[in-house]
C-alpha cells in the first residue's frame, strides 16, 4: 500500500470505529460497494458469492489515489468480514483469496487488487500483504482498507452515512454530529437505535430519499407494521447529519404551522399518521387542507417534510383531501409504498433481526433452516422478524415449520396470546398507556383513575413502573418529545392488540371507560358502527347514556365528525334527546371547510333525525358563505355528504348566482387589491380561479357563464402580471440516488443466513 493511504489509516485509528462486526458479511459488503462509489468514485459490480469467482465487486477504468498517482487497468474488490469485535487480519487469513487472485490474474482480471475488511491492519500485516499479491504475474498493486479506514470514511462523509442510515445506529454519534445536531438526532435515536442497527436499505427507502431530495416532500404509505416509521426516521437523520437540519416531529397541521419558520430555510418536518393513527380522523385532513398554502410555501423556502400514513387510512382520506391545493401527494414519485419488499430485501431484514436481537445462539440455530422460507412467506413484515428475534415474543413458540409458519401468518394473534399471558403488572403497564391513547409521560403520573385500573387489573404502581422497565424494548420504548420524556408502544400495532383484549373483556372495557380522558377515546372507539377499519374499541349500548354525557362537552370540531361517522342510529337519538342544542350549532357555522356540520347533517338524514326546518336553516347559512367568500364547495355532492339533491343543488346555486354577480366586479377588485406579493402568485389567485371556474362550470345560463369567464380572465392576467414581476427563482437541482450495479438473479451456494447464529 502506499504511504499516503497508510497514513492516513494510522491518523484515522483514533477516530470512532463503527460496530461493523454487526453488519453480517451481506451487509459489508454491501457497504464495501457505495464506499466505492461514493468515496473511491468508482461505479462497482457487485458479484452474489456463487458468480464471483473469489471477487466480491470489480470495476475497470483509472483510479486516482490519494497520493495523487495513477492506477489503470482492471480492478477486482474483495471484502473480508468477521463477526468477532476487535478482530485483527493475519497474513494467513488470505490464504483462499492468494490462491484465486493468481486465476484472476492469469485472466487478465485483477490489474489492480483492493481488500475491504473489518478486521484489523498492522502495518506489518499490511506490508507482507502488499508483497504476496504484488508478486502474483499480473497484479501491479494491492491496497488493504482496514477497519480504521472504514470507520474514518464513514465519519468523513456525511452522505455516505445518508447512503447506508444503518450506520447511525453503530456509533457513537456525539463524535460525528455537532452538539445541537445530536441532540435532535438523540431524541429520534434513543426510541428507534435497535431499528436503525437492523435498518436494510430498501427499493422504497431509495425512493423515498430521491423523493425528498427532488421534491422536498414524501409519502410513506403501508400497512401497519411495515416499517414507514423506520424509513421515516432515517430520512429525518440523514437530514441533520448531511443538510444541518433541525428536524421536528409534530402530530397535526396546528403543529406545523407553530414550528414552520419562514426565515429558516433547513427543517424538516416528520409527521407520523398523518391522517390518523389507526383510523381515519376526517378532521386533520381538513385542517391539511387549510395549510396546503402554508405546506407549498415551507417546500418552496427548502423545508422537508415526510409524511407517514397507513394504506387504509390513506385511501379513506383521499376522498377529502383537496388535491388540486397540494398536486404533490398525489404523485406516484413522491408516495412510497414501503410494504413492496423484495425477496432479497425480506431475507437481508430477517437475517438483521434474527442476528441482531435478544435470541441466544440455539435458539438460532434451531429457526435457522426455517428462515428461507419466512423471507419467502407474502404474509413476511418487517415488524413480524423484529418479533422472532426477541424472547418475549417466541417464548410460547414451538419451533417447528407449521408453528412459525403460523406465527409469520397471524402476527396480531400472536401478539394478543403475548398480552393475555403478561402478569398482572406487565398487563397493568400496557392498559394504562392504552388510556393514555397510546403514551403516558415519564416518570409515570398516577391520577386516581390510573391508579382505579391499576388495582381492577391487581397489580400495583410500584410494579406498573418496574414493568414499564422489563417491557422496554419490545413492547415499549421510552422516546423524547422536543425534550420531554414519555412511555410510548414499542410499535403501534400493540395497541391494536390490546384493543383486541379489551373488546373480549367487559371488565377492562369499563376499566378503558372509566379511565380514558374522552378526547383520547374519541379517536378510538365507535358506537354500533362496524365498518370502520381500524377501530379499536365499540362501546356497547348499555353504556350509551354515559358515553353520550362524556362526549357533549367536547368542542364540535371533533365531536361532529365522531357523530357523523362512528354512531348508529340509537346513539344519536340517545344523544340528540338529551343534547337538543345540536339543532343551533348545526346551522351556526362560519365557514363551510371544514364541514363537519354538513358532514354531521347529512348522516343525521341518512337515518331519518334530520328536521325540514334544521336542513333549510342549513342551505340559508351555505347560500350567504358560498357568495361572501366564494366558495363552490356546496355545487359538490362528494363534499355535501349527499346532504341536498341535485334539484336543491341547483336551486342553492341560483340563490348564490343571485347574491354575488351584482358585486362580482368589486370581488375581483378587491381580491386583487389585497395580493401584497408575499405567497407565490398561484397560491394566492388559484383558488379564486378554480371556485369561479367550477361555477362556470356548474351554469347553464349562457350570460351567467360569460360573466364568470370575464372574470376569471382578469384574475388570470393579474396573476400573470404579479408573476412576472416577480424575481426568478432557481430551478431546483434533479438527483439521482447513486447506486451501485447488483446481480439480480443468481442462486447464492452461500446462504445468506449462514452466519445468523454465529457467536
Amino acid at each position: 500500500m502506499p504511504d499516503q493511504i497508510e497514513g492516513t489509516e494510522r491518523a484515522q485509528a483514533q477516530f470512532v470505529n463503527f460496530a461493523l462486526h454487526t453488519l453480517g458479511w451481506q451487509a459489508f459488503q454491501d457497504l464495501c460497494g457505495t464506499i466505492g462509489a461514493e468515496v473511491l468514485g468508482q461505479t462497482f459490480q457487485i458479484f452474489l458469492p456463487s458468480k464471483d469467482a473469489g471477487r466480491d465487486g470489480a470495476f475497470k477504468g483509472m483510479w486516482k489515489p490519494q497520493d495523487g498517482s495513477t492506477l489503470s487497468g482492471t480492478f477486482v474488490a474483495q471484502c473480508k468480514h468477521t463477526s468477532k469485535a476487535d478482530a485483527t487480519l493475519h497474513v494467513k487469513d488470505l490464504r483462499d483469496e492468494l490462491e484465486k487472485s493468481q486465476k484472476l490474474a492469469r485472466a487478465g482480471l485483477a490489474t489492480n487488487y483492493l481488500l475491504f475488511t473489518n478486521l484489523g491492519i498492522s502495518g506489518d500485516t499490511d506490508r507482507e500483504l502488499t508483497e504476496k499479491f504484488c508478486s502474483i504475474p499480473g497484479i501491479k498493486s494491492f491496497h488493504a482498507f482496514g477497519r480504521d479506514w472504514i470507520s474514518g470514511k464513514i465519519r468523513e462523509h456525511p452522505r455516505l452515512r445518508m447512503l447506508v442510515p444503518r450506520i447511525y445506529g453503530l456509533g457513537d454519534l456525539s463524535q460525528i454530529l455537532d452538539e445541537r445536531q445530536y441532540t435532535q438526532a438523540a431524541e429520534i435515536l434513543n426510541s428507534m437505535r435497535h431499528d436503525l442497527a437492523t435498518f436494510v436499505i430498501t427499493d422504497a427507502h431509495r425512493r423515498a430519499a430521491l423523493a425528498l431530495l427532488n421534491y422536498n416532500f414524501v409519502l410513506l404509505l403501508g400497512e401497519p407494521a411495515s416499517g414507514k416509521s423506520t424509513i421515516a426516521a432515517t430520512l429525518a437523520i440523514g437530514a441533520i447529519d448531511n443538510w444541518k437540519c433541525s428536524a421536528i416531529k409534530v402530530s397535526t397541521a396546528e403543529q406545523f404551522k407553530l414550528h414552520w419558520n419562514p426565515h429558516e430555510s433547513s427543517q424538516l418536518f416528520w409527521v407520523d399518521d398523518v391522517f390518523g393513527p389507526t383510523q381515519y380522523l376526517a378532521t386533520r385532513v381538513h385542517a391539511w387542507n387549510d395549510m396546503f398554502p402554508e405546506l407549498n410555501a415551507a417546500l418552496r423556502k427548502g423545508a422537508k417534510v415526510v409524511f407517514t400514513s397507513r394504506d387504509y387510512i390513506y385511501r379513506a382520506a383521499i376522498n377529502d383531501l383537496k388535491l388540486p391545493a397540494f398536486p404533490l401527494i398525489a404523485e406516484s414519485q413522491v408516495v412510497i409504498n414501503v410494504q413492496e419488499l423484495g425477496l432479497f430485501e425480506k431475507q437481508r431484514i430477517l437475517y438483521n433481526h434474527i442476528r441482531l436481537g435478544d435470541q441466544p445462539k440455539e435458539f438460532r440455530t434451531h429457526v435457522k433452516p426455517f428462515l428461507p422460507e419466512v423471507a419467502a412467506s407474502t404474509h413476511f413484515l418487517p415488524e413480524t422478524a423484529k418479533r422472532l428475534g426477541n424472547r418475549l415474543f417466541t417464548r410460547n413458540l414451538t419451533l417447528s415449520r407449521n408453528a412459525i409458519t403460523e406465527f409469520v401468518k397471524k402476527p396480531e394473534a400472536f401478539l394478543v396470546d403475548v398480552l393475555t399471558n403478561l402478569d398482572s403488572n406487565c398487563k397493568a403497564a400496557i392498559a394504562v398507556l392504552f388510556m393514555g391513547g397510546g403514551y403516558q409521560d415519564s416518570p409515570l403520573g398516577i391520577t386516581p383513575e390510573v391508579n382505579r385500573a391499576i388495582e381492577l387489573l391487581s397489580a400495583t404502581p410500584a410494579g406498573v413502573r418496574d414493568a414499564l422497565g422489563f417491557l422496554e424494548g419490545s413492547l415499549v420504548k421510552l422516546t423524547s418529545v422536543e425534550g420531554n420524556r414519555r412511555w410510548v408502544y414499542r410499535h403501534p400495532t400493540v395497541g391494536d392488540a390490546f384493543a383486541t383484549l379489551v373488546a373480549r373483556n367487559p371488565e377492562l372495557l369499563d376499566i378503558y371507560l372509566a379511565g380514558t380522558s374522552i378526547d383520547k377515546m374519541i379517536d378510538e372507539v365507535v358506537c354500533g358502527v362496524s365498518d370502520i377499519e381500524g377501530a379499536s374499541v365499540t362501546v356497547p349500548k348499555s353504556r350509551y347514556i354515559t358515553f353520550a354525557g362524556m362526549l357533549h362537552g367536547e368542542r364540535k370540531e371533533t365531536r361532529f365528525p365522531f357523530l357523523a361517522s362512528r354512531c348508529d342510529k340509537s346513539f344519536l337519538q340517545i344523544y340528540i334527546e338529551r343534547h337538543p342544542i345540536i339543532w343551533n350549532e348545526l346551522s351556526s357555522f362560519r365557514v363551510l371547510r371544514p364541514s363537519c356540520e354538513i358532514a354531521l347533517a347529512a348522516r343525521l338524514q341518512q337515518v331519518e333525525l334530520l328536521p325540514p326546518i334544521v336542513k333549510s336553516n342549513i342551505a340559508d347559512a351555505i347560500v350567504e358563505l358560498a357568495a361572501s367568500t366564494p366558495d363552490s364547495d356546496f355545487i359538490n355532492e362528494k363534499r355535501m355528504y349527499g346532504l341536498f339533491s341535485s334539484e336543491e343543488t341547483k336551486q342553492l346555486y341560483g340563490r348564490v348566482m343571485d347574491g354575488m354577480l351584482p358585486d362580482l366586479k368589486d370581488l375581483v377588485r378587491g381580491w386583487e387589491r389585497a395580493y401584497d406579493g408575499s405567497n407565490q402568485p398561484d397560491d394566492y389567485f388559484l383558488p379564486i380561479i378554480d371556485v369561479l371556474q367550477d361555477f362556470s362550470n356548474y351554469s347553464d345560463e349562457p350570460s351567467v357563464a360569460a360573466a364568470l369567464s370575464k372574470a376569471i380572465e382578469g384574475l388570470e392576467q393579474s396573476m400573470q402580471d404579479a408573476e412576472e414581476g416577480r424575481p426568478q427563482e432557481p430551478e431546483p437541482d434533479e438527483y439521482e440516488y447513486p447506486d451501485y450495479e447488483r446481480s439480480s438473479h443468481p442462486t447464492s451456494n452461500r446462504d445468506i443466513f449462514d452466519d445468523v447464529d454465529a457467536d
